[in-house]
């Protein structure tokens, strides 16, 4: 990933090795051609997260038609989420990193303005990889809604 001089947006590079084009990220999500319309989505934050996670939900929930996608970054764009949304899911579980739990509320607020079923799952031992590599369960998702963040602003004032 290669910052753009001047200015936040952030470019990968793709192509070959002689003629490469910037790709702005902010119009990438990891694993979007898996999504069909009305599965369940998980929404991870990177490369590695996404593919743990398809890990776990085949080892997990072989039965579920669950399908994990990475956002490449803590925020997701309008863009992202359009695509995402596009594939009308059932659900919506958003699982960033520990770092990036603020921007998952953030995001989680938004799906639910269009999607009934959205859930959250707050990691606190590190990004899926590391719950993967240490064998140590993943934390169940809870339910989003606005009980939930109640719930999350006053544990930050105690």
């Amino acid at each position: 990933i290669d910052p753009v001089v001047g200015n936040t947006l952030k470019t990968l590079g793709v192509g070959t090795r002689d003629h490469q084009w910037p790709v702005d990220k902010s119009d990438v999500v990891f694993g979007l051609p898996a999504l069909q319309h009305g599965c369940h989505v998980q929404i991870t934050e990177g490369v590695f997260s996404t593919m743990s996670m398809k890990y776990e939900i085949l080892h997990s929930w072989p039965e579920h038609e669950i399908v994990a996608v990475g956002l490449l970054g803590k925020v997701c764009s309008d863009k992202q989420l359009k695509k995402i949304l596009d594939s009308n899911p059932a659900s919506v579980e958003v699982c960033l990193d520990p770092d990036a739990f603020k921007h998952g509320m953030l995001l989680a607020k938004r799906v639910s303005k269009h999607v009934q079923n959205v859930y959250i799952r707050r990691l606190t031992e590190g990004d899926p990889n590391d719950y993967l590599v240490r064998k140590i369960k993943l934390p169940t998702p809870e339910r989003y809604d606005t009980s939930y963040e109640l719930k999350y602003k006053m544990r930050m004032f105690v």
